[in-house]
């Protein structure tokens, strides 16, 4: 394959073979002409909607080139449609925005009012996805999406012993039979190509103390996520991103549970690889290629996004 050299881009000639189907029924002086552009740096944004290819004329005019050097990549997402829930905030927020940025259509979703700040291109539902009825009216309202993205979820800083028949059903309600619902009211209109990105968390995989119940309802989402691939492939992937310690009120009540929070927070960033907490942008990202035709042959897979904190091994003499 032959990636554009000097654009920042996702876009990919597969080989000449491409070059030429979208030069149909012109000269090798076209076709030439053509590719030079790009390995001078242009970029090229899109063809003609009008056919798919450019067998007449005025085929470089109906062709859109950004300039060389002008740093602009495509937009990967330009023409899809998403559904992100928990776009208030965080990493939900971060993934709206970047769909966005990326040419998406998006529509997101939260507890309560529409959020002040949301831009106006952004479409805003109340949702309570625990709530199977409301969340198939919604399906039925919206229509199927390319992309489906189950960011909603809550924590509740209790060990087994200590949590309540109400824990259970707020933390368990939201986190794994809202994914659940979501899946379910979502799957059956989705076109073919469609991504499901499921937010998952290293605590799925190894169990963060007194978070008992955060714990198994993540454990459910990888579970999940990898039925769904198995079950509607090729139609449809789905992905899970395990985000480690990301900068959002979650990370701060993990923190406020140890004895001196201040220590707690240096020696946790002293263990990530990175030296530093996530942002909900380093989920934004991979949600961005998850959800994007780059992914194609990625599915039912459990991306730890962690700055390499689980990497290493827990007896670190070197922090000490």
């Amino acid at each position: 394959m032959i990636k554009r050299p000097g654009i920042q881009s996702s876009f990919w000639f597969e080989d000449w073979k491409i070059l030429t189907a979208v030069t149909a029924n012109r000269t090798d002086k076209i076709r030439a002409r053509f590719w030079r552009k790009l390995q001078s740096g242009y970029a090229l944004l899109m063809l003609s909607p009008k056919s798919p290819t450019c067998n007449v004329a005025d085929f470089h005019e109906r062709c859109r080139w950004t300039q060389p050097g002008d740093g602009r990549a495509l937009m990967r997402l330009a023409g899809k449609r998403a559904f992100v829930t928990g776009g208030r905030q965080g990493i939900g927020r971060g993934i709206v925005d970047a769909f966005v940025a990326e040419g998406a259509k998006v529509t997101t979703c939260g507890r309560g009012a529409r959020p002040a700040q949301l831009a106006d291109n952004i479409l805003w539902h109340e949702l309570d996805v625990s709530d199977s009825g409301a969340v198939s009216d919604l399906a039925q309202a919206i229509g199927g999406p390319d992309i489906l993205v189950n960011n909603a979820g809550v924590q509740v800083e209790k060990t087994v012993a200590d949590s309540t028949d109400e824990d259970w059903d707020l933390v368990m309600g939201v986190n794994a039979r809202g994914v659940f619902n979501c899946c379910r009211a979502f799957i059956p209109a989705m076109p073919t190509g469609a991504s499901i990105i499921n937010i998952g968390s290293i605590s799925g995989k190894v169990a963060d103390p007194s978070m008992a119940l955060y714990n198994a309802s993540k454990a459910f989402v990888h579970g999940l996520t990898r039925s769904i691939a198995v079950d509607h492939g090729p139609d449809i992937r789905c992905n899970a991103i395990c985000p480690g310690w990301i900068e959002t009120g979650m990370l701060d009540a993990a923190f406020d549970l140890a004895n001196d929070p201040v220590k707690a927070r240096e020696d946790a960033l002293a263990r990530h690889a990175v030296r530093r907490f996530g942002k909900p942008g380093d989920i934004a990202a991979m949600s961005v290629w998850l959800a994007s035709d780059d992914a194609a042959f990625a599915t039912g897979q459990l991306f730890t996004i962690d700055g390499g904190m689980t990497a290493s091994s827990p007896l670190n003499p070197g922090l000490f």
